[in-house]
C-alpha cells in the first residue's frame, strides 16, 4: 500500500488551503482591502449599479468572491501539486501578504503618488510575523516534497519499486519540515533579539542609527566569511599545483 505517499500528499494539500487561508485572512486585514472596497462601493453608487441593496451586504460579497477565487487557483495548483503549481500558489500567497506588511513600512509611499492615506497596520505584528512564517515555511515544505515526488517518479519508471520511492519520499518530507522549523525558529528568536540587541547597540555605539550598526555588522561578516573562503581556495589550489608538480612525469 502507497500510504505514505498519500499521507505526504494529504499534507501538502492541508499547508496549501492552510497558507491560503492566512494569506486571505491578512488581505482582508490590510490598507489594500479597504481603499478597493471603497472604490467598488463609490463606483457602484456612481454609475447606478445598486443591484446589491445596501453596503453592507457589498462588503460580505467582496470577502466571499476574493476567497472563492483564491480557493479555485488553490484547488488546483494543489491538486497538480508540480514544483511549478507549488511557486504559483507562493507568488499568490505573497501578493495578499505584502499589503498588511506594507503597513508596517515607516515610509507611506501611497502620499509619494498623491494618495491620502496612511499605511497602519490592523493587526498586531506578532500575528503579521506568524503568518508569513507559516505561509513561507508552508511553501518550503511544498516545493521541496513536490521536487522530491518528481525526482521519485523518474527513478520509478527506471524499474525502482514503488514502495521504495514512498520510504524515500517520506524521509525526505520529514527531513524539510525538520529544516523548515529550525529556520522559523531562528528567525523568531532573531526578531525576538532585535529590540534587546538594539538598545544595547544604541548605548555601545552612542546612539547611531540602528540601520548602520546592522549594515556594518553584516558587510563585516560578509567579507570576513567571503576572504576566508577566498584563501582557503587558494591555499587548496597551491597544495593541489605544488602536489601536481612533484609527482613523476
Amino acid at each position: 500500500m502507497r500510504s505514505r505517499f498519500y499521507l505526504v500528499r494529504g499534507i501538502e494539500i492541508l499547508i496549501a488551503f492552510g497558507t491560503c487561508l492566512l494569506a486571505v485572512q491578512s488581505f482582508f486585514s490590510s490598507w489594500l482591502y479597504e481603499s478597493i472596497n471603497m472604490a467598488v462601493n463609490n463606483l457602484l453608487i456612481r454609475f447606478g449599479l445598486q443591484f446589491i441593496p445596501t453596503t453592507v451586504e457589498v462588503d460580505q460579497v467582496f470577502p466571499l468572491i476574493v476567497t472563492v477565487l483564491v480557493v479555485l487557483v488553490t484547488v488546483y495548483n494543489g491538486l497538480l501539486g508540480r514544483s511549478g503549481n507549488i511557486m504559483n500558489l507562493y507568488n499568490v500567497n505573497i501578493m495578499l501578504v505584502s499589503p498588511e506588511l506594507l503597513g508596517f513600512s515607516r515610509l507611506n509611499w501611497l502620499q509619494l503618488i498623491g494618495v491620502p492615506m496612511a499605511l497602519e497596520p490592523r493587526r498586531e505584528a506578532s500575528v503579521v510575523l506568524v503568518t508569513c512564517l507559516v505561509v513561507v515555511g508552508g511553501y518550503t515544505i511544498q516545493y521541496f516534497t513536490s521536487r522530491y515526488r518528481e525526482e521519485l517518479s523518474e527513478y520509478g519508471s527506471r524499474g525502482i519499486g514503488k514502495e521504495e520511492l514512498d520510504a524515500v519520499l517520506y524521509n525526505q518530507s520529514i527531513t524539510s519540515v525538520a529544516l523548515m522549523v529550525a529556520s522559523v525558529s531562528v528567525v523568531v528568536g532573531f526578531s525576538y533579539a532585535v529590540p534587546v540587541l538594539k538598545e544595547r547597540l544604541h548605548a555601545a555605539f552612542g546612539g547611531l542609527p540602528s540601520i548602520y550598526i546592522v549594515l556594518g555588522v553584516a558587510s563585516t561578516l560578509i567579507v570576513t566569511f567571503s576572504l576566508r573562503v577566498f584563501l582557503r581556495e587558494r591555499l587548496v589550489g597551491r597544495e593541489g599545483a605544488k602536489g601536481d608538480g612533484d609527482s613523476p612525469a
